[in-house]
């Protein structure tokens, strides 16, 4: 598959979930890859079928952990025979490590924990509510790639952020509103770094 932005086909559970999104890049060898960008129902109060089941995950669970299934299947069969066993999923999984969503992934693929590689998972955070923190965004490489993958931090702009400053009008004050990359968004962005060409030597 050539460079590019393909959204995937629709998964069932994408009527809830927002659509899967595919990059491609291509590279020397195995450099070549793909990233998928998920963003997963919230756990917000909601309808009755989606009730919150008291183990912590809030509401929508069960509804996060089967798009995370539907998603493991895509990218086992190579994203439908069109793909690569190079694969990155990053993204909004609204679901912190150890919650259902994330282990359907983990426990399922080979796939390894790039924000407890790198950060450790006790210490990552991308996301603040009611004064508790923690990391929602996660970040998961195919054993094909992991080993490419330089480094993982992530960028505390938004998260700590109050409320008046935030992007959403809702809580903020105009007065306060400055054109810079704070309070863009109400998650912290993940950075990663990938060596594509690990033999290449520049002199």
């Amino acid at each position: 598959m050539p460079p590019g932005r393909v959204l995937s086909p629709r998964l069932p559970h994408e009527t809830v979930n927002l659509c899967t999104l595919r990059q491609a890049w291509l590279g020397a060898g195995a450099g070549a890859g793909q990233c998928t960008g998920r963003h997963r129902k919230a756990q917000g109060v909601t309808l009755r079928h989606a009730f919150d089941q008291g183990d912590g995950q809030g509401f929508w669970n069960a509804v996060r952990a089967d798009a995370a299934g539907e998603l493991a299947d895509w990218i086992e069969s190579g994203y439908d025979g069109s793909g690569t066993d190079n694969a990155l999923l990053l993204g909004d999984f609204n679901a912190y490590a150890k919650e259902d969503p994330v282990q359907t992934i983990a426990e399922g693929a080979a796939f390894t924990d790039l924000i407890e590689t790198f950060i450790g998972q006790e210490d990552a955070f991308s996301f603040i509510f009611d004064g508790q923190q923690g990391a929602l965004d996660q970040a998961l490489a195919s054993t094909g790639i992991a080993g490419r993958v330089t480094g993982v931090t992530e960028w505390h702009i938004n998260a700590q952020e109050p409320d008046l400053l935030s992007y959403n009008s809702r809580f903020n004050d105009s007065r306060f509103f400055s054109e810079d990359v704070f309070a863009a968004s109400d998650h912290d962005p993940l950075i990663l770094g990938l060596d594509t060409q690990p033999d290449l030597l520049l002199g």
